[in-house]
């Protein structure tokens, strides 16, 4: 009889703890999936006041790319409004990003002063959210010549969720452009190099290649993302005085793994044309 009355109370309570693990799973999935909302309309919020025009403004053509014209006064007011707009909700606002193949377009940050990774976990208005918002290393400033974004690889697809679809080659070779708003300027790039990683065994350190003091560190870097590239892109380092993008997010097939997404700038002058002096 005891053993009996013993034996029911376990079950009882093994009942409990697994409705309380129950009740906890459903609630953060639940919270997951608020945040992800959440997020997405914010995302959306910010989009709508980044491309909205002033009444009676045309609509900004969007610039073509690789073309090297000066663009026109309206364009670098416009640019310049919406540079100021987003430095009012966010003063480490960076610059604005265009992930034209999947449709996505995000605010860059700088990393918080003092805390490297405060946007891991914060949105670009600041609140807590586990999406966080796309940020540079702490290593970049706005006159790098290779700007290193980090964003959480999203289930939803949010943030860097979808670069896994470069790991496509026929995919990738077909949607290479990505494009970025400064103050004062557009900038186009062309994906060169795809690949994963283990932290542990990283092909080459990108932190340490944020700036070039010479031809050969970019030349270098670009040949270094070439050679860890599980596709080809017909990219020949060394003709340009290249500057770069690099996108990194999680990848679960490693360890500890990485995605990295690499893109060369268009319309960059030959390096011979290059007065290296300017970064001295």
């Amino acid at each position: 009889m005891f053993k009996q009355k013993l034996s029911t109370i376990f079950v009882g309570i093994i009942v409990v703890l697994f409705a309380i693990i129950g009740v906890y799973a459903i609630g953060s999935l639940c919270k997951y999936y608020y945040e992800s909302q959440f997020n997405k309309d914010q995302n959306q919020k910010l989009w709508e006041q980044f491309h909205e025009t002033k009444p009676g403004q045309d609509p900004i053509p969007t610039p073509v790319p690789g073309n090297t014209d000066p663009i026109d006064d309206d364009t670098k007011a416009w640019l310049k409004d919406k540079y100021d707009e987003m430095k009012s909700i966010n003063s480490d606002y960076a610059f604005w990003l265009n992930l034209i193949a999947l449709e996505q377009e995000y605010p860059v940050c700088f990393s918080k002063e003092g805390d490297e990774y405060y946007y891991l976990l914060h949105d670009f208005y600041g609140n807590e959210n586990k999406n966080g918002c796309i940020y540079m290393s702490a290593n970049c400033n706005i006159r790098s010549e290779n700007f290193i974004l980090y964003g959480h690889c999203m289930h939803t697809g949010q943030m860097f969720g979808s670069l896994h679809k470069y790991l496509d080659a026929e995919w990738a070779k077909n949607n290479r452009l990505i494009c970025i708003y400064m103050e004062d300027e557009y900038r186009y790039y062309e994906v060169i190099s795809v690949f994963t990683c283990d932290m542990s065994a990283k092909p080459f350190n990108w932190e340490r290649y944020t700036d070039f003091t010479s031809p050969g560190l970019g030349i270098r870097y670009g040949q270094m993302a070439v050679d860890a590239s599980t596709i080809d892109f017909g990219y020949t380092p060394g003709k340009y005085a290249d500057r770069f993008i690099t996108l990194v997010t999680c990848e679960y097939t490693h360890n500890d793994g990485r995605l990295i997404v690499v893109a060369r700038e268009l319309g960059r002058p030959t390096v011979e044309e290059v007065d290296w002096s300017d970064y001295d």
